[in-house]
């Protein structure tokens, strides 16, 4: 197993694969798939996976000999430092973490691994494929499609083993999924709707891989993103903007969408990422 930016995810994504378990990148890292590269020394790297399928994905990746099971539901690796981003998101169905060399370029003695159920965060997405995504996909593509940035380089190579002695496996070069870049914008504007006013950290997170999305990707010119519907593409013209706040176009979306039964109400208090004293009353 080789560890650091795009190989760790790589990595990941072909346990994954070789065990027939759909799985698709999201969090801070598939920003960077997108050719954001300020996150790749973060120490979390996330994948959805079909909610069914989540155990079977635990099993799989508890294969590899570096990825460690956690140490219950308040694991002091998930939570182990104050102002740490983990504080102020979902909390995954489950999670793994993998210690590092203190002599690499993370910051942190190890990263966690987590898994997040796909209905929990694809709001009307089709499922996750198994396979590469067709060419032009409207919901997924492969992280080797021309329409990214060949940029989600080498973070750092970490000074382990791979696990499974596969001296021909180049993880430079294995292609993972991810959303694409539209309909990622699309699905946070949704996550935005259902979280907001609810689960404040969750909608937090949520604006602010929005702006990156808008103003370190769309808006540096690595990628394009095609027209969103109408109350959608306000919000995102709004996102990222001086002076501007998308917050009460959010508010009419959500009426909106409720109205026309489009939008699955918030998650419970018991799969909110909160710390007990930091959760939000419902």
């Amino acid at each position: 197993m080789s560890f650091g930016g795009r190989e760790l995810c790589a990595s990941i994504a072909r346990i994954l694969d070789n065990a027939q378990v759909p799985n698709v990148l999201w969090g801070r890292l598939l920003e960077s798939a997108y050719g954001f590269m300020d996150h790749l020394n973060l120490p979390v790297v996330s994948f959805i996976i079909p909610d069914k399928m989540i155990d079977s994905a635990y099993q799989a990746l508890m294969t590899e000999p570096l990825l460690n099971e956690c140490k219950g539901e308040h694991c002091e690796h998930y939570y182990h430092q104050s102002g740490d981003p983990r504080e102020r998101t979902m909390k995954p169905a489950r999670h793994l973490y993998l210690p590092l060399d203190l002599n690499m370029k993370y910051y942190h003695p190890y990263i966690v691994l987590e898994l997040y159920r796909e209905s929990d965060i694809l709001l009307g997405f089709p499922a996750i494929p198994l396979g590469t995504p067709p060419h032009h996909d409207e919901y997924y593509m492969s992280t080797d499609d021309k329409r990214l940035p060949d940029i989600m380089g080498d973070c750092g190579r970490f000074n382990h083993p791979k696990g499974n002695g596969d001296e021909t496996f180049n993880p430079e070069k294995y292609p993972f999924k991810v959303l694409t870049v539209t309909k990622a914008v699309e699905n946070l504007i949704l996550l935005r709707c259902r979280d907001k006013g609810y689960h404040e950290h969750c909608d937090r997170l949520w604006s602010e891989m929005l702006e990156h999305i808008r103003i370190q990707v769309v808006g540096c010119g690595t990628v394009e993103i095609g027209k969103l519907e109408e109350g959608f593409q306000k919000i995102w013209d709004n996102t990222g903007v001086m002076n501007r706040s998308p917050d009460s176009l959010v508010d009419d979306l959500r009426e909106k969408l409720k109205e026309e039964n489009a939008l699955p109400p918030p998650l419970p208090n018991d799969d909110c990422g909160c710390r007990p004293e930091q959760e939000e009353k419902i």
